[in-house]
């Protein structure tokens, strides 16, 4: 808080103590939910590999049960139900089922595809974090409610990284409240910062 307050004097801004402890403990709650949720999580991109695998297989399994005959569901049906012998209503319901699930994989997985691309996540690398943009943008939006300063982004050209206050703000937020502040590099903070400040600036000129 006494850095934020300080950087922020000397750009001229005055902001008020207990404004600062209300806004940092919203970021902390925020930055939180993220690390308690971050080891949960897969990247877009290895969910659409997984989907994509999984239409794959489903595909040739739907190749193989359409070939089956009557006898060949009778044996899939004893092979469930050792007991009662084969069923064919009850194969063919599985293998109607297989069918189903091939289809909703394929669309699915085209689903993911598309999303990956949508938020540069298929270029790989640390980079590409769909969460971590949700996060700063969610800060983004505390800030601007709480300390009525609209925010920016801009680069100092000596270091190649983010200058402004909200850039210093993100930074200090992830030093303090991150497990492991050095698996984020700056150049995946100052991307998502980029990406606030352009859906708040969209929001703006609505």
């Amino acid at each position: 808080m006494d850095l934020l307050l300080t950087r922020a004097a000397s750009a001229g801004h005055a902001f008020k103590r207990e404004v600062i402890e209300e806004f940092a403990l919203a970021v902390e709650d925020l930055c939180s939910f993220y690390w308690l949720e971050k080891g949960k999580r897969r990247r877009p991109a290895a969910t659409a590999r997984h989907l994509r695998a999984l239409a794959k297989y489903l595909s040739k399994a739907r190749e193989h049960i359409s070939a089956l005959d009557r006898h060949g569901l009778l044996i899939i049906s004893s092979s469930l139900n050792t007991a009662d012998g084969g069923d064919l209503a009850e194969a063919a319901d599985l293998a109607a089922q297989i069918l189903y699930f091939s289809r909703a994989a394929q669309n699915a997985a085209a689903v993911a595809e598309h999303e990956t691309k949508q938020i540069g996540d298929s270029r790989g690398g640390k980079t590409a974090d769909s969460a971590l943009r949700d996060l700063v943008l969610r800060i983004a939006i505390k800030y601007e409610k709480m300390i009525s300063i609209k925010i920016t982004h801009t680069v100092d050209p000596n270091t190649g990284i983010g200058s402004s206050i909200f850039n210093f703000t993100v930074y200090k937020a992830f030093d303090i409240f991150s497990p492991t502040p050095q698996d984020i590099p700056y150049r995946a903070i100052d991307e998502a910062v980029r990406s606030a400040v352009s859906a708040l600036n969209g929001r703006h000129s609505r």
